[in-house]
């Protein structure tokens, strides 16, 4: 029975050595690749890329540094090699969600809080945009929820104000 299996180990070992010494370990090309180009030594190698689109953001600003909105493609120019290309502008926004957390307690809010309640109505409008939502939180020593997340604009300037000073 020993004998037997160290025949049959015997022969798995011969018919793997057979495959082994009878791979070719010489590497070859695919018959459509051109051959290696020759560079001198010390020189990096160079290779081109054809590229569809890049990505180029830009900031305007005036000579004051202030941000200059507005602008349209038109009123750009973007050069390749010397060569004018065209501007194709894809606009991606990304709606965000954003908790507004306002404090009722400590003092002197009494004064401050109508000020602070003013912003309500802007935040849907300026803050978010048309796919953002906005939560209300009110807090002192506690955290009170006025209005879970919602994109619904009234709702967040009701939530906001309906919050009084030390409550």
């Amino acid at each position: 029975m020993a004998a037997a299996r160290f025949l049959i180990a015997g022969s798995v070992c011969a018919v793997l050595i057979g495959i082994l010494v009878g791979q070719d370990k010489t590497p070859t090309a695919p018959a459509s690749a051109p051959p290696a180009a020759q560079e001198a030594p010390g020189t990096t190698p160079t290779f081109g890329v054809t590229v569809e689109n890049i990505v180029a953001p830009v900031v305007v600003t005036d000579s004051e540094g202030n941000f200059i909105n507005g602008l349209q493609p038109t009123d750009f120019h973007l050069f390749d090699n010397g060569k004018e290309q065209n501007i194709r502008v894809d606009v991606a926004y990304q709606p965000i969600s954003v908790v507004l957390a306002i404090q009722r307690g400590g003092q002197g809010m009494e004064t401050i809080l109508p000020q602070v309640q003013k912003i309500g109505g802007m935040m849907k409008p300026i803050m978010v945009g048309d796919a953002g939502e906005v939560a209300v939180l009110a807090f002192d020593h506690r955290m009170t929820v006025l209005q879970d997340f919602t994109t619904d604009g009234d709702k967040i300037e009701m939530a906001v104000k309906k919050i009084q000073a030390g409550q």
